[in-house]
Parts: structure tokens; sequence; C-alpha cells
């Protein structure tokens, strides 16, 4: 938690729009094995910056895997894993969308093209084994940040009934949600908001947000997301990018002041 409007940096990575109103900010980190030193640098207007270093211990591998300056935040779909292991050793990436053995050079440097499927945190899984059985599992995250003008160019019209009896299938896909914010719930990692998308009747969506801005309760937005799943029964989605939508003016009837 910061003083609100600071910048904040986690591992050499600027977190500062996702600081929320309260100036609660959260994110992965990968670890390597052994001692990972995180920094977590904050500057705040008319403040001293501040930096604490965070030590996390992660067991060592059975079979070392260790990745050549692996992304963690990635703005297209296919990224470039590189790595290495021990001459001899087996590795295989088992994930949601690649399940594939991977060629790996006779000193052990081992590389392979990787699709992020979804936005958000995409793990990628790598099992080493060794000659002798022995065998280590390595998951790496990265977050696939969506570039705008792609994004809301895709986005589906909402289809509640739709979303309502397959959001555990079509997770991924980028909708625009117009509604009215019902609630909001505090969760430990995010903020979730209950939306109501319906015209005649009411049509119920839990939108996660966790950027810079708060969603006004009872005011109106355009919301691009993408489906996560299910979420309390309702259609869970991420929001990405949110536009208030606001209420038109009426105009004042003119009256004509001019003498027959």
């Amino acid at each position: 938690k910061v003083e609100t409007r600071s910048r904040v940096l986690i591992a050499d990575q600027n977190k500062t729009d996702i600081v929320d109103s309260e100036g609660y900010v959260s994110m992965f980190v990968n670890l390597n094995p052994g001692v990972n030193e995180i920094l977590i640098s904050v500057e705040t207007y008319k403040h001293q910056k501040v930096e604490k270093v965070i030590f996390i211990e992660h067991p060592e591998l059975d079979v070392p895997i260790s990745l050549t300056s692996p992304p963690s935040i990635s703005r297209t779909e296919k990224v470039i894993i590189k790595g290495v292991v021990e001459p001899e050793t087996d590795v295989y990436v088992d994930t949601f969308k690649l399940a594939a053995e991977v060629d790996i050079e006779e000193d052990g440097t081992f590389k392979f093209t990787y699709s992020l499927n979804k936005y958000g945190w995409n793990e990628i899984e790598i099992i080493a084994t060794s000659p002798d059985g022995k065998s280590s599992t390595l998951v790496h995250r990265i977050d696939r940040v969506p570039n705008h003008h792609t994004y809301t160019r895709v986005a589906h019209k909402m289809d509640f009934e739709q979303l309502n009896t397959m959001a555990g299938s079509i997770v991924g896909r980028i909708f625009k949600c117009t509604g009215t914010v019902h609630s909001r719930i505090e969760t430990e990692t995010s903020r979730m908001y209950k939306f109501d998308v319906g015209t005649d009747v009411v049509n119920y969506i839990m939108i996660e947000y966790n950027g810079r801005h708060d969603f006004e309760i009872g005011e109106q937005y355009d919301v691009y997301a993408d489906v996560a799943g299910v979420y309390e029964n309702y259609p869970h989605l991420i929001g990405r990018f949110i536009y208030p939508i606001e209420e038109e003016t009426p105009e004042e009837p003119t009256t004509d002041t001019t003498d027959e």
C-alpha cells in the first residue's frame, strides 16, 4: 500500500497505472531458484524516494532449468522463450495450447515460440527430465497487455445469453459491455464490480478491474472486457478499457419573443 498518485516500480516494472484509488497495488513476480532480491521503489510528490528490498527464497530444482532474460510483459501474442538445461536433459512444454517437446542444442540451450492465448497473466509450464529419471517443473508467467486499437476493434457486441450459458468455454473472448454499476466487491487481490447490462430486464455480470480509475456506483459505462469464466454464478470478465457514459443535457425549448 502506498500514497495515492505515487510512482511505483516493482522489480524494475512500472506499476503506477495499477495503483487503485486507495493506494493498493499487487503483481506477480517470477522467481528463480535460490534467493531472489525484489526491489520496490516509490516516489511521492513532496516526499523522498523510498526503496525497499524483499528477499524471497525459491527452492533449487532437482533438474536445473534456467531461462535467459525471459519476458514478464508482452504486447504481442507470440513470445520467444530461451533457456538452458544440462546436456542430455529432455525439455517438455505443457500448457493450455501447446504440449510438445522442445529441440535442445548439444550445449543444453533451447528456444521455442509460445502463443499467449489470453490477455492478462499466462502461465508457461516447462518440464525438464534428466537421463536418470529425475524431473523438475518451472512455471513462468507473462502478462499480455492489450493494445487499445487491436483490442477494441475485435470486441463483440454484448450477448448476455451467450455469456450466461457459455462463460466457462469462451474464456478470452472480448465484449463491449454497456451498463450500470450495481455494487463493488473487494477480494484479496482484485476489485470486482457487479454490472447490470440489461435493457428491459436486469442482467448481471461481474467485471474485474484493477486499473487506476474506479467505477462509481449507479453510473453508466462502456467497458471493453474479456471473459475470464464465472464468479459467484455470474459471468466474470476482466475490464481493460472503461469509458463513462455522459447523460445528454436536454435542450431548452426556444421561445420566439419577436413582436407580431
